[in-house]
């Protein structure tokens, strides 16, 4: 996994060189955005595609690019959400259990 990373990261600075020296250069924003999503920074896959340049903006590859990247958004979104409902649960069920640990040793001690 560490080597996709870092091959992603390189990715991303050659696009960041090449969209530096020419501004609308398309495919750099959209191998940036891919780049972006596979790595699940799924907000600044959204933001390079709103920044691709005007002729860009509406060709379907972007198109494709933004709504994978917004269900991204939104899987990744329920998932912290399942994670936080898991979370309150799991916590629920321990003062639960130190509720009735405490009745158990305060009943045993009469």
């Amino acid at each position: 996994m560490r080597g996709s990373v870092e091959n992603y990261g390189l990715v991303l600075r050659d696009c960041a060189t090449v969209i530096a020296a020419q501004p609308r250069a398309s495919k750099a924003y959209y191998r940036a955005g891919l780049a972006l999503l596979a790595l699940e920074r799924v907000d600044e896959a959204l933001d390079v595609c709103a920044h691709a340049s005007e002729g860009a903006a509406d060709d379907p590859g972007f198109n494709t690019l933004r709504a994978r990247a917004e269900k991204k958004r939104e899987e990744l979104r329920r998932k912290e959400e399942e994670r936080k409902e898991r979370t309150r649960h799991v916590e629920e069920e321990k003062r639960k259990m130190d509720g009735a640990f405490a009745v158990r040793f305060s009943l045993s001690l009469l």
